[in-house]
């Protein structure tokens, strides 16, 4: 990261064609969860997403020195007329000497997705256009994180999903796998 002062964008959408099943594969956990942490330290790779993320088939919790973002769960509503979201609460406005500002409050992210053009094909709810999620303003106030590494990704733990994530400026490595997106960003200076 840059000296204090500088800003990263990170941006997270669902493209068109990602789907869920409608029914839970595993009782208690939504058929699609998108998980977003960012990590300080030479600890975390992004050719390696356990550093950031854990090794089993659940989220577990964020290791020393990483973040949870957000955590948004996709699941088919009560009704069974279409699709309902359940996104953690919103940001603080600072974390680990980063100013946050993100587009999107958590209420806003859940209102998106519920009224996004899902469709209902077969068993699986298909997104039909992609959908812009969030976008994060991460501005460095702390000396201690100056030109110190930085890695930020979003993992999906179940379901079948696209999620386009984009750093700007920076570049972003694509992992295979259930690992979505993950990304070691550049700085930006402003």
């Amino acid at each position: 990261m840059g000296s204090t002062g500088t800003t990263l964008d990170w941006t997270v959408s669902l493209l068109k064609g990602s789907a869920f099943l409608r029914t839970e594969v595993d009782p208690g956990h939504p058929n699609l969860e998108i998980d977003s942490r960012f990590g300080l330290g030479s600890t975390f790779s992004p050719s390696d997403p356990s550093t950031l993320f854990g090794t089993g088939p659940y989220l577990s919790s964020p290791p020393s020195n990483a973040f949870d973002i957000y955590d948004i769960s996709i699941l088919q509503n009560a009704s069974g007329s279409g699709v309902t979201a359940n996104v953690s609460p919103d940001l603080p406005s600072t974390l680990a000497g980063f100013g946050l500002n993100p587009s999107e409050t958590s209420a806003q992210i859940k209102s998106e997705i519920q009224s996004a053009n899902w469709s209902l094909q077969g068993d699986f709810w298909v997104l039909q256009s992609d959908l812009s999620l969030y976008q994060i303003e991460f501005t460095n106030q702390n000396t201690n994180n100056t030109n110190g590494e930085f890695v930020i990704g979003s993992f999906s733990t179940t379901g079948s999903t696209s999620i386009a994530v984009v750093p700007e400026p920076s570049s972003m490595a694509v992992l295979a796998g259930a690992l979505i997106g993950f990304g070691l960003l550049r700085r930006r200076r402003t």
